[in-house]
Formats: structure tokens, sequence, C-alpha cells
């Protein structure tokens, strides 16, 4: 008997499958309704599959009755599959026969799916803590766990927790009478920087194209929330959405304090003002990383891989949602839009990489773990690796806030349009500061002199409330009990930083957030 379980939140994530026997997934179908998604079932009386998929207002749909269960002719019903699994969006597709089950996945990374096998049942869920609570601690996954501690993250299906799996871009997870495994994909094909000819209209095709990525979904525009940070990527967003649907979108924003956040403030303002944005904002040094009214310090569930911020992150989803908002476009994907190739740069990645440093109080297994980093990881993607992991990291948020996250700026097509470009186009992000030097930003407003950073509020969060749990995890931690952390070398680090060194916070954070993670799932 093979099952698929069913996970309180958010319904959509759960299916069922017992006994030989077909169940109408109507009613898990039904309490998710969003504009900007669609759901089909279809079966030959053999075989069953289920899609989740953002829905594309230029294709029609397959069925008339989203939600219903179709019954289709055995040609038919192969024909509508592989239909889904070449759906340009994002999705996630579940076939279920007599053999097992199959979940598939989109190129987007939107909303990525973690997968458990646990006594013959497969869980899904968005949310990972979902799985992790239902497994507990007894097993962690050594060189994830080290990636994690070490800030050396990478792309591939593995958790910290063993035996929970977050399937990659295009992955297949089989779940047979053997257990659940995972193929990566084959390594998609990327673009080489070509010359270009005369009178090119670089500006042109770039618009044309992120206009093209943000009219690619459907969605009633008043529901729409446009990440608007101030900086270049987010800006791109705005002032592609506002021309398309001009005074009938917010925007939203953490803000920062003190100088830079008054310039943040001034160049938000242009924008908000010229793109007719009802402005919706968050003071993020009053939510800052461990606060107490935060999950993390309250002790509920949460995961590794969440938003840094989250707790401000949150608040701002919450505003956002009270607002109506139930798509939010971000500028996720900008960076790496217009990065420079490996041999572009000055110091080549591997070496960058080798010359980062590595906590002093990584314990014997984390550092015998070390070598590990880079094997078992996915093949190279559609999306660059740090956009899945962004997408990765904030979804969850998203969710749970009912918003659909939607990242124009990792098309498919936007991204071949820039591996093109010669590579003066792509240096310090001169295709983002130039075309919006010709929608008529003043220079102080595209090169503004201070650095509009989260890093204070980081130091603040660590200093006030994290330095607390810290104590606590000197006398008692779970990554320490398995060998993860020294925790005598983390002693003497904590009592440089008492003092006021600044240089390891982001590890600080890295060790405080992981030991909340697997607390919460015991």
């Amino acid at each position: 008997m093979l099952k698929l379980a069913i996970p309180s939140r958010p319904p959509i994530t759960g299916w069922t499958w017992t006994n030989g026997r077909y169940v109408n997934v109507s009613s898990w179908i039904e309490p998710f309704t969003h504009s900007s998604l669609e759901h089909f079932a279809a079966t030959d009386a053999e075989s069953i599959y289920f899609c989740v998929r953002e829905r594309n207002p230029r294709k029609n749909s397959v069925f008339p009755s989203p939600g219903d269960v179709e019954l289709l002719e055995s040609s038919m019903y192969r024909i509508s599959l592989d239909a889904m699994r070449e759906w340009p969006l994002d999705f996630t597709l579940v076939e279920i026969n007599r053999a097992g089950a199959q979940v598939s996945t989109g190129a987007w990374g939107s909303a990525p799916v973690y997968l458990s096998d646990i006594d013959g049942t497969l869980y899904g869920s968005w949310l990972l803590p979902d799985l992790a609570q239902r497994r507990g601690v007894d097993g962690l996954v050594d060189r994830e766990v080290c990636r994690f501690l070490a800030l050396r993250h990478r792309y591939g299906c593995e958790t910290v927790f063993s035996g929970v799996y977050r399937p990659t871009e295009r992955a297949q997870a089989k779940l047979t009478s053997t257990g659940l495994s995972i193929t990566y994909p084959t390594a998609a094909l990327h673009a080489r920087p070509r010359t270009l000819r005369s009178g090119a209209a670089v500006l042109d095709y770039y618009e044309g194209l992120l206009a093209q990525a943000v009219q690619a979904r459907e969605y009633t525009p008043e529901q729409i929330v446009v990440e608007l940070s101030g900086g270049l990527d987010s800006a791109n967003v705005a002032m592609t959405v506002a021309s398309l649907y001009p005074s009938r979108c917010s925007s939203y924003a953490l803000m920062l304090d003190g100088p830079a956040g008054q310039q943040q403030t001034n160049r938000r303002q242009v924008l908000v003002h010229r793109c007719g944005f009802r402005d919706l904002r968050v003071a993020a040094i009053e939510h800052p990383p461990f606060h107490p009214d935060g999950r993390r310090t309250r002790g509920l569930p949460v995961s590794p891989y969440d938003e840094p911020y989250s707790e401000a992150f949150e608040s701002l989803l919450a505003v956002a949602q009270r607002a109506g908002a139930r798509v939010a476009m971000t500028g996720i994907g900008g960076d790496e839009l217009v990065a420079p190739y490996a041999a572009e740069q000055e110091i080549p990645p591997a070496v960058a990489e080798a010359r980062r440093p590595v906590p002093a109080w990584l314990g014997p297994r984390a550092k015998q773990a070390f070598v590990e980093v880079d094997t078992g990881t996915a093949p190279g993607a559609v999306l660059a690796e740090s956009s899945l992991l962004a997408s990765a990291c904030r979804a969850p948020a998203f969710l749970a806030a009912e918003i659909w996250p939607v990242s124009p700026l990792c098309s498919p097509n936007l991204i071949r349009f820039a591996e093109s470009l010669p590579f003066e186009w792509r240096r310090d992000k001169f295709l983002h500061r130039e075309r919006l030097a010709r929608l008529g930003l003043a220079p102080e407003w595209i090169a503004p002199p201070l650095k509009e950073n989260f890093s204070h509020v980081m130091e603040y969060g660590l200093r006030r409330y994290g330095l607390k749990i810290l104590e606590r995890l000197l006398r008692e931690s779970i990554l320490a009990d398995y060998g993860f952390i020294d925790i005598h070398k983390l002693a003497d680090a904590y009592r440089h930083m008492a003092c006021g060194d600044k240089s390891k916070n982001a590890f600080f954070y890295a060790a405080l957030h992981l030991e909340s993670s697997v607390r919460s799932a015991c």
C-alpha cells in the first residue's frame, strides 16, 4: 500500500492514494483558491495525475473545470500529462499508479515542495517543519549542516534533516516499494557573450522581455504588491509593473533607520510617486532577528532555510496581506542576470571561495564533512543557483501569508538575453542602471552615496537578543552534542563578540538559527 498524506497547511500540498483506489482531490484543491494558480487532475483508470501550476493567460486550460478529476482515454491521458510537464511557468506535478508515485517540478523554483518517506507514507509540504517534526532529529546530513554553519550554501535536494528532501528544479522524485529516490535533470544549456550588431536596441529588448515576464502570469493588478527596496533590481521590476498597470498596484519594503534609512526613504518616494503605488512599510529595526515576538525565540517551528530577517519580513507580509495583496513581484534574480562570467572576474570564483573564512568553532563532525560540501549538488540549472536558493528561502513566508511570489527577472528568456550581452553591459549592473537612467531617474538615485543594507539590523538582533540564546547554547547545544560545534571554541568567539568583534556576525547567526531549527523539530 502506498499512501500520500495530507498535511494541515497549506491544503494544496497534500494528496492521498491508498488501497489501490483513487481519491477525488477536489476537497484539497478547493480551499486554496488563488487567481495566479490553477489545478488539474486526470485519470485513465490505471493512473492518476494532478498538477498545481501558475496560470498563463496566453494558454487555454486543458480542462474546463479545474479541480475535477477528468476520465480520459489512455492516449489522451499521456498527451495531457506531457503537456503538464512542458508547462513554461512553474508547476508541481504528481502522478500515481500501481508502481508508485512520481513528483515532478518546473524550472522556476518559485515554491519548492519538501518530501519525505516515513513508514511507507510519502509526505509532502511547502513547509519543511511539517516533515522535520514527523521525523525528529535522529538523523542530520553532515555535509548540509557543514554548508550551513560555514556559509557554503549549495543548491541540491538535501536538507539538514536526513530523509527530508527538497526536489530541485526539473527534478523527479519517485516513491516505489523500495523507498524514495530523486533524479536530477540534465544540466541546462546557457548562452555565451556575443558581439552586438551596430545600433542594437539593447534597452528596448530588455524592456520588452521584462514586460513579457511580468505579463506571463494571470493576476488582478489591484492584488499585486511590488517589492520596492530602493535597489536597482526591484526598481526595474517596479517601473515595468507601473507601466503595465498604472496606479493600480501597491509597493512594500522593509525600511532602514539612520542616514541610510533617510536616503532609502527619499529614493523610494521618487518611485512611489512616479508609479502611483499605495506604499506599505515596516521598520526592520523594530523586528530584528531573534526578537522575542518571533517564531524562533518562542520555540515555534522554524526552517533552517527561513529568511534571515524572517521576523521583519513576516511582519511586512502580514501588512501586505491585510491590504489585499495576493501576488508579490520580487527583485530576485537581478544580480544574477548581469553577473560576470568566471573568466571576466578579477578573482576566479574558486579562488575567492578558498579565501573565505571558516568559523573556528566547527566541531569534528563538521570538519570531516567540509571536504564534501561540493558533492551531491544539482547540475547546472536554468536559473542561477543563488536565485533558486533565495526563492526557496522566502517562499514559505509568502505562502503562509497566502501571497504568491513572482520573480520576473528570473525569466529564462531574460536570462538568455543577458547572457548574450558583452561584458560592458553587465559590468556593475550597467544594463539595470542604463535602463533606469533612460526612464529619467537622476544619477544620485541610480548611484546613491550610502550603502543600504540590513547588516546593522542583524548586529542589533544578535547583541540585543541573540547573545542570550547563545549563552543558553553554550550550556546545552544539540549541534554540540552531535559534534557539529566545538562548544569551547564557540565560547571563546562569544567573548570576543561581547567585546565588540563584529567580524563573525554571519557565522553566529547561522549557528543560532540552525540550533533553533533543530530544536523546533524535536
